[in-house]
């Protein structure tokens, strides 16, 4: 069985990735053999609570691909509008001045019997009553309990900010939550 074993991961955390170069049979017994090696395989849903923690974004889960405005998902760093043109640089300056809504990590408070554990995917975010923003992401993870990932008003985003979520108090933290140096990877 002929392979490539490759360290990587989406979320940026020590992960291995090995592709079977010879198709056919071979993934369920290298699969048992790594199980029995002492491997422990991971799935969707631990690269989903990783993912939320370190504030990365999915198209399609937490923007919608030629729609949402790079500024909603704080993506500043990335734009250079001083080294050339290019087609809607025009509407990036207009963000840029002032970014209408910012892309936040935040902090649920416990679930009550009758809520679900999180909040939907497009759940309203509420700060006094009035609606702010909306979830894009959500998970509880056994580090830092019930977490998502929302787009809110500009003015709801700083550190700290309490606000409601499905009838729940949860608290605007930053984004990432964790690991902000990416010192993880690189150990």
């Amino acid at each position: 069985m002929r392979g490539l074993l490759v360290r990587a991961g989406f979320t940026g955390e020590k992960g291995y990735e090995f592709y079977l170069l010879d198709g056919h049979d071979g993934g369920e017994v290298l699969w048992n053999a790594i199980v029995a090696a002492g491997a422990t395989p991971i799935g969707l849903d631990a690269i989903q609570m990783l993912r939320i923690e370190a504030g990365l974004i999915i198209g399609d889960e937490d923007y919608v691909p030629g729609e949402t405005d790079p500024y909603d998902l704080s993506l500043d760093r990335f734009i250079d509008l001083d080294g050339h043109e290019f087609i809607g640089r025009a509407r990036c300056l207009e963000s840029a001045a002032a970014p209408p809504r910012r892309f936040v990590t935040l902090t649920l408070d416990g679930a009550s019997e009758d809520q679900a554990p999180v909040p939907p995917s497009g759940a309203v975010v509420a700060a006094a009553g009035e609606a702010v923003g909306t979830v894009t992401s959500a998970v509880v993870t056994p580090r830092f309990g019930a977490l998502a990932l929302a787009v809110v008003d500009a003015g709801s985003s700083k550190d700290g900010t309490p606000v409601q979520v499905d009838g729940r108090s949860a608290t605007v933290r930053p984004l990432p939550l964790d690991d902000p140096e990416k010192e993880r990877p690189r150990a």
